[in-house]
């Protein structure tokens, strides 16, 4: 869902994005609780919350108000016309986050993935003059990942990564090279590149524009080989490819906070007839990743639990 442009400024020093020029060299860490995104659109409130690792041990409440009342609680929840909003946000501990909002539209996107060869050069003159190709899922080892969301200007895009691993190397306002380590600069030269003990990454991009028309999507990087199946920008581990549009029942073993899902029992299905029953979603509708991440579904509900998505 949408969250304005005036949200975005106001979140600054909650997610460590600005609102200036894109950097040449930038990297954004997800770190500590915090409201990553939120908005409301043709009256529907929806939010992207952090709570310091991947997945949430319990949804957080959210609790959205209009003039100082409390007008509903939830995610993706349908809120009465306004002219401004205020969302608190509790995790689990008790600590509490707010977001002022105004409405907005929601901007739809998809991430394109590209690897280009740098080498050690991650200078922005050098990287501006090479090209890469298309990847479907997995970029090869040795090589960057390039990402670009799918919106033209005005739309600019901030892109986070979980846990500060891997570093962001922006190109454009909707361009990144995406570099699996830990890369320092000082004085825009590179001072160590430092290998991170991982292959497979989960990102977080923002899209922003002028008129305050706004989203924001979870998706995954992996490097080096492996089978994957695509599911809205995440990358499933399978045994088995899909060459169309498909169900694909599997069982949330876990959420660890560093590494992301653990997947057991993955399989084609003809329907969502295997799906367990939920509480924080339409259990006769697929189930879509992106809700354990934002703090939607809680792994107290979703662990164990069989969920059918769909993948291609």
């Amino acid at each position: 869902m949408p969250f304005s442009r005036r949200l975005v400024c106001c979140l600054t020093s909650l997610v460590g994005i600005s609102c200036a020029q894109p950097f040449t060299e930038d990297r954004h860490d997800l770190t500590h609780f915090r409201i990553a995104g939120a908005g409301v659109f043709d009256g529907v409130g929806d939010a992207v919350i952090w709570d310091g690792g991947l997945g949430h041990s319990s949804s957080p409440i959210l609790r959205w108000f209009v003039d100082g009342s409390m007008v509903a609680e939830g995610f993706t929840v349908d809120l009465p016309a306004a002219e401004a909003y205020l969302l608190e946000v509790e995790n689990q501990v008790g600590e509490v986050r707010v977001a002022h909002l105004e409405p907005g539209q929601w901007s739809d996107f998809s991430i394109v993935r590209t690897q280009v060869e740098l080498g050690d050069n991650y200078g922005f003159d050098y990287r501006s003059s090479v090209y890469g190709t298309t990847v479907d899922s997995t970029v090869s080892q040795g090589y960057v990942a390039r990402l670009q969301g799918d919106l033209p200007s005005p739309n600019r895009f901030r892109w986070m990564t979980a846990n500060a691993e891997g570093t962001f190397l922006e190109l454009s306002a909707n361009t990144t090279d995406f570099v699996d380590k830990r890369i320092t600069f000082a004085d825009g030269e590179v001072v160590s590149a430092e290998e991170v003990d991982t292959t497979f990454f989960h990102l977080l991009a923002l899209a922003i524009d002028e008129t305050g028309n706004n989203g924001w999507q979870w998706f995954n990087v992996a490097f080096g080989e492996g089978n994957y199946l695509r599911h809205y920008g995440h990358l499933i581990p399978a045994s088995f490819s899909s060459v169309q549009r498909a169900f694909t029942a599997v069982t949330i073993d876990d959420i660890d906070k560093q590494t992301g899902f653990l997947f057991s029992d993955v399989e084609i299905v003809d329907s969502v007839e295997q799906q367990s029953d939920f509480e924080c979603f339409n259990s006769n509708e697929p189930f879509l990743l992106d809700w354990a991440l934002t703090g939607k579904c809680g792994l107290d509900e979703l662990k164990g639990k069989r969920v059918v998505v769909e993948v291609w």
